[in-house]
């Protein structure tokens, strides 16, 4: 058996707001553009290699650090499936008793 977990009333706070959310789609829509500016820069600083390297140089890790957040934003809306599946079945199991 596995012990039972206390939030503080900050991660209660916390995982209420997941649970209001009705919209789960839009988390994962928040990653369509991060993905888009990633490739642009992308794009950009491999055009500018020949203008001036470090113009390159400098825009690579910003092109990585948006295709980050698309991802994190996507891992969001993967995890706040799982938590809205978790508290259906919950309420489900809690319904049958």
């Amino acid at each position: 058996m596995s012990e039972s977990v206390h939030l503080s009333e900050t991660e209660q706070a916390s995982l209420q707001q997941i649970l209001s959310m009705t919209d789960l789609e839009a988390q994962k829509r928040m990653a369509y553009p991060f993905w888009a500016l990633a490739g642009i820069v992308f794009l950009i600083s491999q055009a500018a290699i020949f203008w001036d390297p470090m113009v390159c140089i400098a825009l690579m890790p910003l092109a990585f650090a948006m295709l980050m957040v698309g991802m994190a934003r996507f891992g969001y809306y993967r995890l706040y499936r799982i938590i809205h599946f978790q508290n259906t079945m919950i309420d489900e199991s809690e319904h049958k008793d």
